[in-house]
């Protein structure tokens, strides 16, 4: 990728399963104005594509990556058992990124949850990808990660969007990209009612339940930190209420989505980056 003279920025990238593939679409869009993040932090699924970025692959790269990523060996079936298959996890990491912070191209910051305490976790160096398994390890369905006396869990239980990572590697503007959503197009100003599993006249089940629950807090949390933590551009991408967190077929979709929002703040890019 062919790079031009532009302010050094920093990148904060969101969780929210396959609607994080969204931030491919914003790569895309860096990419073709040729400018590069100078430090990126991610949480949950905002850092396993950050990897991928802070390792030097470009957004192309990372699509095609994504689009043959093995997801069924990926997974475990089993009662009483998470999701991922973590030795297939990590083979799978190994392909394509160092194993170590320190050998990826630029500073990168990984958030987790300690369950034990209570509190955020940071990683920004040692084994990146036992820091992806802590931040992916999505409550009731992927199994948390033991480091020490630390209990570590999805980052975006306590911080769905990092601002404040990039913030303490010292780098601005910061470029942030949130792909959570409560009612999702109340961000352009509708008051539609939450789709899919909800319905007046009938029953929600416990698990729509409890993880539209986990959805209502993550956004409330994220809305209170970006107003403490504010990042100089916030790219929310529209319509990704038709992505569902496990909806990882919706690879093209979820790309375009990003894509077209961040085509939307492209003369603000390049306004805060001086291109």
């Amino acid at each position: 990728m062919t790079t031009q003279p532009h302010k050094p920025f920093g990148l904060a990238l969101g969780g929210g399963g396959a609607r994080g593939f969204a931030h491919i679409g914003v790569f895309t869009v860096l990419d073709r104005l040729g400018v590069r993040p100078s430090c990126i932090a991610g949480t949950s699924m905002g850092a396993l594509m950050g990897a991928f970025y802070a390792a030097g692959y470009s957004a192309s790269d990372i699509r095609k990556i994504a689009a043959t990523a093995p997801v069924l060996k990926l997974l475990k079936i089993g009662i009483g058992s998470g999701l991922l298959n973590n030795i297939a996890f990590e083979a799978f990491l190994k392909q394509y990124l160092p194993e170590r912070f320190e050998d990826l191209k630029m500073p990168f910051t990984i958030t987790a949850t300690d369950l034990v305490s209570g509190n955020s976790v940071y990683f920004n160096h040692g084994s990146l990808a036992q820091a992806l398994r802590c931040t992916i390890a999505y409550p009731g369905l992927i199994d948390p990660v033991w480091i020490g006396d630390q209990l570590l869990a999805d980052g975006g239980i306590l911080n769905e969007v990092p601002v404040d990572a990039v913030m303490f590697m010292g780098i601005r503007p910061i470029i942030a990209v949130d792909v959570t959503f409560v009612n999702g197009p109340e961000y352009e100003g509708e008051t539609s009612p939450p789709r899919g599993h909800f319905h007046k006249e009938k029953r929600v089940g416990l698990l729509p339940t409890a993880r539209r629950s986990i959805i209502v807090m993550q956004s409330q949390m994220t809305e209170m930190r970006l107003a403490l933590y504010k990042p100089d551009l916030l790219i929310r991408p529209s319509m990704l209420p038709t992505i569902e967190t496990e909806n990882f077929w919706k690879l093209d979709e979820a790309v375009r989505i990003g894509e077209e929002a961040t085509q939307l703040q492209e003369n603000r890019i390049r306004e805060l980056l001086g291109v």
